[in-house]
């Protein structure tokens, strides 16, 4: 009996001693002589942002194991404490001096352990050292490094040692070889070739190397150790690293803000007008305001009611200047999209046809006439075969069965219920009203964090609350990431006059806008991957597996609904998006010590999932219910849609907040 009672102490002790923030407590009471104050003690351990985590909820389980006391005069480490952690450093010694394990943090962004074989080959590789020389050099790094305390070493600190080690022994013109010019001479080299990169033009080649030096600087001086590694280790995915310290995401433009860049341009009369230079001027206008915001935006910028606010400006043109003008106007979308060196849509346009006044008859001749800068669009499209169509966002709420056709012109196109929901763009980031003056009406999307359940799902070894325990802890360790990102951009922005200029035009000199008319949003992957783990099934073969995941979901918004009653905030929960983020992921697993490649999809259904489409749409409204943040239903046609008739029909009839047909 007391053995079980032993054992059950023995796996609190260790779950409570597992997160490295707690022993790291432990090891600031340690060298203290004197009681510390909770504030004291927290911006010890938390250092600048003592406030991003929530401090108390590891100050809990170390009293509780009796690690560390508390009183009037503050927090010690108990007699227990000292034993325990006497305890862990021997264990560390035993890690490092012994079995050498370190684990380095390299520059493309993985952590990696430690190992003799890499140092040669890179110093015969990059270095062009012969290979007694490279086995001599890497084994004298690797027996300092031995003689060291450090668990773990950053790429840039290894070099050091190299660079130490080659003067040392003569050998200047191979540290030459080796110097860091943000990216190694080597990979510049190899970006600089023709031969091997035929499709690297000179502002792809010097955005490429800048992107390098930015990542690296964000993830090795910006970020603190413990939020870097989480991205480092996969276990938090942060989308566009290049500039992620450095400006938003995306933003959105309402109806009426488009109408007054019309206005401002004064041509608004061009309604009444039958000739095509006003409306060339028009178009160009428009691309100014678009190309005076690009600096400040990653993703993509949406302008919502395009087609009524701006293409019914074209109506009264004859079909043939109409041709004209919709060709100049896919190409400017097409060559601004273009700019990014990314293969990715930039632009986001909307399509609304649920006007309180609009009758049928109207709504067809809407259509029809947006319908011929949609074939344009279309065809131009298809000339980039990695732009995707999402970038056209339109309602379908008014649709009916006669309408089919219309979702098969645009196949690949988000769309979106306007009488159940906002509108949702290809991040699958729902737009809800975000800024406290309601006559703005814009908005921005601060950034997209997503959280690994997969990892998570490792990790809890099928423990419930100990996968309660870890999402908990992710989540927390997000807000801190939104938070130091607001503090970044806006750093980095607010003494920008073109800046300043966008604040007053699209939120009314808002004093901070990246606060005050920002959406957070938050996601995950994995899940279906970590709900097999963690129940044995998948999420649509067993209802105890939905049942898990739905809880799950649950959980991560109850946690923003409780961040946002405390902090005043947005945050949002959306479904996760394609991306190459999803490619190849490292996952690590701690209980067998290996480390595992997969990639996943960003769909709740699998696509592999043999349910009926009535059951899926039925599973898959029980998770849109919980992701307020915006959530897309995909479902893939192979071949004509002509063969699929009653498929669309069935899902046009399902109140589905958005879907996409692929």
């Amino acid at each position: 009996m007391n053995s079980d009672k032993n054992m059950n102490h023995l796996e609190d002790l260790l779950k409570t001693i597992q997160q490295p923030l707690r022993r790291r407590i432990l090891k600031i009471l340690n060298y203290t002589k004197n009681p510390l104050s909770y504030s004291l003690l927290q911006k010890k351990v938390l250092g600048s942002n003592p406030n991003s985590i929530n401090f108390s909820f590891h100050l809990k389980p170390l009293k509780a194991n009796d690690l560390i006391i508390s009183n009037e005069e503050g927090y010690t480490i108990t007699t227990r404490g000292k034993k325990i952690l006497n305890i862990l450093t021997d264990m560390e010694d035993i890690l490092i001096d012994k079995s050498k394990n370190f684990m380095i943090r390299t520059s493309k962004y993985s952590t990696e352990q430690f190992q003799i074989e890499k140092i040669e080959e890179f110093l015969i590789r990059e270095g062009d050292l012969e290979d007694h020389l490279a086995k001599k050099i890497a084994n004298e790094v690797e027996r300092r490094l031995s003689n060291t305390r450090i668990r773990y070493m950053t790429a840039p600190l290894m070099r050091e040692y190299i660079n130490a080690i080659l003067i040392e022994n003569g050998l200047e013109k191979v540290r030459h070889r080796l110097t860091r010019l943000g990216t190694p001479p080597f990979d510049v080299s190899k970006l600089f070739s023709s031969e091997i990169n035929k499709s690297i033009n000179p502002d792809k080649f010097i955005k490429k190397l800048g992107s390098d030096v930015s990542e690296q600087y964000l993830l090795l001086n910006l970020l603190p150790n413990h939020l870097a590694d989480f991205y480092l280790s996969g276990e938090i995915v942060l989308t566009n690293l290049n500039y992620w310290a450095l400006r938003p995401l995306s933003f959105y433009v309402s109806n009426n803000t488009v109408v007054d860049i019309i206005n401002k341009s004064d041509l608004g009369s061009l309604k009444e007008s039958n000739g095509s230079n006003g409306h060339s001027k028009l178009i160009f206008e428009l691309f100014r305001f678009i190309y005076d915001i690009k600096p400040f935006y990653s993703h993509d910028l949406i302008l919502d009611n395009f087609n009524n606010s701006f293409l019914s400006i074209f109506d009264s043109l004859n079909h043939n200047k109409k041709e004209l003008l919709f060709s100049q106007l896919t190409s400017q979308i097409f060559n601004f999209n273009q700019l990014f060196y990314d293969d990715q849509p930039h632009i986001s346009l909307v399509f609304r046809y649920n006007g309180r006044d609009i009758v049928e008859e109207d709504r067809i001749l809407r259509f029809n006439s947006d319908n011929q800068f949609l074939k344009h669009f279309h065809s131009e499209i298809s000339n980039y075969s990695n732009l995707h169509k999402k970038s056209i966002i339109m309602d379908y709420s008014q649709f009916n069965s006669k309408d089919l056709n219309i979702i098969g012109q645009n196949r690949g196109s988000i769309f979106y219920n306007d009488k159940l929901s906002h509108i949702s763009n290809d991040l699958n980031i729902r737009i809800n009203k975000c800024c406290n003056d309601d006559s703005c009406g814009n908005c921005m999307i601060l950034d997209k964090i997503l959280i690994n359940l997969d990892s998570i799902s490792i990790q809890s070894n099928q423990d419930d609350d100990e996968f309660y325990d870890n999402i908990q802890e992710k989540m927390h360790h997000v807000f801190d990431l939104f938070n130091y990102k607001e503090n970044f951009v806006t750093k980095k922005l607010k003494h920008l006059k073109k800046w300043k200029n966008i604040n007053s035009f699209l939120f009314q000199d808002v004093s901070n806008p990246l606060k005050e008319c920002s959406l957070k949003s938050i996601s995950f992957f994995g899940l279906n991957e970590a709900i097999k783990t963690h129940c044995g099934f998948e999420l649509d073969r067993l209802d105890k597996s939905e049942s898990f995941a739905l809880s799950i979901i649950s959980f991560m918004n109850r946690l923003i609904k409780e961040q946002n009653e405390s902090t005043n905030e947005n945050f949002i929960l959306s479904q996760p998006h394609d991306g190459n983020y999803l490619k190849t992921m490292t996952i690590n697993n701690p209980c067998l010590g290996t480390k595992n490649k997969r990639s996943y999809s960003h769909q709740i259904i699998r696509e592999e999932c043999s349910l009926s489409l009535e059951k899926q749409i039925s599973i898959f409204k029980r998770f849109e219910e919980i992701l307020s943040g915006g959530s897309i239903f995909e479902f893939k046609f192979n071949g004509d849609f002509s063969f699929h008739e009653d498929y669309l029909y069935q899902i046009l009839n399902s109140d589905l907040n958005a879907f996409s047909i692929i």
